[in-house]
């Protein structure tokens, strides 16, 4: 799965608004589920409607265990992860803080 066939799933599902805001809380939760060794565990029902709701994309395995929700990546999701990477998603905001005492000793 690339990010345009997630675009067009999530705008087939949703009934209006734009899918951007969605496509980057899936990119966040794909990131942070794999910085976690590629499995997630929550009992937080927030958190676990939001895991939900990436599962019925086809973008993670959810089991469940003594009420905690575990979410474990699926292959479709770590080859969406690779278009986000290669499409910017997971860039870090530069840290312009050291240059700021550069900027006032040259002027």
């Amino acid at each position: 799965m690339d990010i345009d066939a997630l675009d067009r799933m999530l705008v087939q599902k949703m009934k209006s608004g734009d899918s951007k805001t969605y496509i980057r809380s899936i990119a966040h939760w794909l990131k942070k589920i794999k910085q976690e060794g590629g499995e997630y565990s929550t009992v937080d029902e927030k958190e676990t409607r939001t895991l939900e709701n990436i599962a019925s994309l086809g973008l993670l395995h959810i089991e469940e265990i003594r009420n905690v929700k575990i979410a474990f990546l699926t292959p479709e999701a770590e080859s969406l992860m690779k278009d986000f990477f290669r499409k910017g998603y997971y860039m870090q905001a530069q840290d312009f803080s050291a240059l700021k005492g550069n900027e006032n000793a040259s002027g």
